[in-house]
């Protein structure tokens, strides 16, 4: 099981990142996208472990739930030989199903010459002579339905048998096979199967016998993968109900009790705030020195995800003078000044709040203090946590 939580496609140039459900399933597809001249940009998951769709569908639920929003779309491609997970990884009304987080998943379509079967594997877009093809030792895959499922005998060989004849059950009709690759024996117990990491080796290095066989049936698998890229490169095509939302406050005009304060005057930081919004984004910490900013950011965007907004707008807001810096504080020309009348003003507008609160009022605390000049005059430019009380 592959241990990264957070797959990083550094080269622009890949459109998707594709996890296969067997070992050797990613050395089809790279062969077939080069023998189809697709336009398309892949990498492929190309570790030599299987990962089994159980293991294939753990890794794609954890991805899709991880804090890190995954910059290229993650695809996750399974066999079509266990129901339940065919149904859990395909979409309702799409042939795939979008996690969240920039992640997908689908199992293989069926091609057009294996209509009805129903345990599909990679190695069955492939016709049965190609399948049947033997490398230079005399190997070569087998299908189940080769076999006789009461003596594990092959039906037109006898002198072949299946050593593990109890795993027939259920698999030896046409439209039920599966492949065989290990334990086929003839008469002098000589193995005679051909490993599906060999096979697909061997498609892999164009050895001569594997060098011609039909690639066309797997293009349905890449018109689907096509669809996904082109869904993720616009996500107003999505579903909303497949995508992750803020968590909008039900009621605007609602004061809360842990509502922060509006932040009046607020210039820059647009990069930081397109990443607080960004939807796929479930948890965000602000650090940062003392004095930065951190609060006045995150009351930011509370304030612009409670608007509904989901991008900072284009055209800058201008930036407003706070009521609050005004109440009680003019200007530093002989007027009243947060040292003296203002700040008393604020501290009795505060008490006022409290008081009304524990009589069972609901009061908002407009918690701001003037910061920016020598004496503390001037316009409300800070939150701070201090005095803001959560009521």
């Amino acid at each position: 099981m592959p241990e990264d939580t957070q797959i990083e496609i550094k080269q622009a140039s890949y459109q998707a990142f594709v996890y296969t459900e067997g070992k050797t399933d990613w050395k089809h597809l790279q062969k077939a996208l080069q023998k189809l001249n697709l336009n398309l940009s892949l990498r492929f998951y190309d570790k030599e472990d299987c990962l089994g769709d159980r293991n294939l569908l753990d890794h794609c639920k954890s991805l899709c739930k991880t804090i890190y929003p995954q910059e290229k779309p993650l695809i996750f491609v399974f066999d079509r030989d266990n129901p339940q997970v065919v149904k859990e990884v395909s979409g309702e009304d799409k042939p795939f199903k979008h996690w969240g987080n920039n992640v997908y998943s689908f199992a293989i379509p069926i091609p057009s010459h294996r209509v009805d079967y129903e345990n599909l594997s990679i190695e069955f877009y492939y016709s049965d002579v190609e399948i049947k093809t033997h490398d230079t030792e005399g190997r070569r895959l087998y299908m189940s339905s080769e076999f006789l499922e009461a003596s594990g005998r092959h039906r037109d060989n006898p002198s072949i048998s299946y050593g593990n004849r109890h795993k027939l059950k259920g698999i030896t009709d046409e439209l039920k096979a599966k492949i065989i690759d290990s334990d086929v024996f003839d008469e002098q117990s000589r193995s005679l199967a051909l490993s599906k990491s060999d096979f697909a080796e061997n498609i892999n290095r164009d050895v001569p016998a594997f060098a011609s066989f039909n690639f066309t049936p797997f293009s349905e698998i890449f018109i689907v993968v096509k669809s996904i890229i082109e869904a993720a490169e616009s996500p107003a095509l999505e579903d909303e109900s497949e995508t992750i939302p803020i968590r909008f406050l039900p009621d605007k005009e609602r004061i809360f009790r842990d509502s922060p304060p509006v932040v009046s005057i607020f210039v820059g930081r647009n990069m930081e705030l397109d990443r607080l919004l960004n939807p796929q984004i479930r948890v965000a910490a602000i650090t940062g020195l003392g004095g930065e900013g951190k609060s006045t950011l995150a009351a930011k965007f509370f304030e612009m995800a409670l608007n509904g907004l989901t991008k900072v707008p284009s055209k800058p807001q201008e930036a407003v003078e706070s009521p609050y810096a005004r109440h009680g504080s003019q200007s530093s020309e002989g007027q009243n000044c947060p040292g003296h009348g203002g700040r008393e003003a604020l501290r009795a507008r505060i008490g006022a709040a409290v008081g009304a609160s524990r009589r069972g009022r609901s009061h908002h605390v407009p918690a701001f203090v003037a910061r920016g000049t020598g004496n503390g005059c001037g316009p409300v430019r800070a939150w701070d946590k201090s005095i803001c009380l959560a009521l």
